[in-house]
């Protein structure tokens, strides 16, 4: 089966105590919509001080987590 996961709900941890957005079957395939690493804080049209403006580094946006059955 073929599954879809976008990116409208993030989180910034590896924390298997998080709860599965997505449960897949061995031979699953899923496409994950993924965030930049700065979840989109830069457009084309930022500047160097947007840049050294940004703060401190808060972790990647990450999408998931997906868990899988069996195996």
């Amino acid at each position: 089966m073929d599954h879809h996961l976008d990116d409208a709900q993030i989180h910034q941890e590896w924390n298997n105590a998080l709860p599965p957005r997505l449960t897949i079957d061995p031979g699953d395939t899923v496409v994950f919509d993924c965030r930049d690493a700065a979840n989109r804080y830069y457009t084309p049209r930022s500047t160097h001080d947007d840049v050294m403006g940004r703060g401190p580094f808060r972790g990647h946006p990450l999408t998931g987590p997906v868990r899988g059955r069996g195996g």
